[in-house]
């Protein structure tokens, strides 16, 4: 965190951490946790995911069998600001 004072005015930045794991590694390591007659999931947390690029192009028989699973929900809004000029 910084904190800048400046002419009336406090400006704080924030900059959190983000731990990024290696997805490879941690499936290893769930492997071999289970492997040993552990629970892996009291250590990790697993997620499916399906890359909507691929889900578009896989033939509709597939597409069906993940359609229950699948949710569509509005993304983050984008915005774009330009000027009216009205052509000559």
């Amino acid at each position: 965190t910084i904190n800048i004072d400046d002419d009336g005015f406090k400006i704080t930045t924030t900059v959190p951490k983000k731990a990024l794991w290696d997805q490879e590694k941690l499936a290893e390591i769930f492997t071999r946790i289970q492997n040993e007659g552990d629970d892996p999931t009291e250590y990790l947390e697993v997620t499916y995911k399906v890359p909507e690029n691929k889900y578009k192009a896989w033939p509709n028989l597939i597409k069906k069998e993940f359609e229950p699973a699948r949710t569509l929900e509005e993304g983050k809004p984008t915005y774009s600001l330009t000027p009216d000029v009205e052509e000559a």
